[in-house]
């Protein structure tokens, strides 16, 4: 797995989605939902996420690093 980047997008529009990105050799799986990374969010509170599983340089895998690039202006070969 490679390194753990905490980003925060700072903008007018109220973003509560989150979205966890692990990035492996050939694959990678992705959470997107609405829980923190907190005992709240992930055991106490009611909250909604995803999970996917796909291959480096699959549509998907496109859309998630197109995303993540609009929202934090940065342009990465994740």
């Amino acid at each position: 797995m490679q390194r753990l980047i905490h980003t925060e997008v700072s903008d007018k529009k109220r973003l509560h989605t989150k979205l966890y990105y692990f990035g492996y050799e050939t694959t990678y799986s992705v959470v997107i939902g609405s829980a923190n990374l907190t005992m709240g969010g992930l055991d106490l509170n009611e909250e909604f996420s995803t999970l996917m599983h796909g291959s480096i340089g699959d549509t998907h895998y496109q859309q998630i690093i197109d995303y993540f690039q609009q929202l934090t202006g940065v342009s990465s070969s994740a």
